[in-house]
């Protein structure tokens, strides 16, 4: 009956590890499709000195 104590502990830091690995993959795929552009050009032309 003792061993089955470590269990939930172990468990508990493998759902945790599972959990921010999804999480940090689901930031990382939004980041990534979002920093493509959008359709909005902007041309900045700044005056060249002579």
């Amino acid at each position: 009956m003792g061993d089955g104590n470590n269990d939930g502990g172990t468990n508990t830091i493998l759902i945790v590890i599972v959990i921010l690995a999804v999480v940090g993959f689901g930031v990382w795929w939004i980041t990534t499709n979002n920093a493509k552009p959008s359709g909005a050009d902007i041309n900045i032309t700044l005056p060249t000195s002579n």
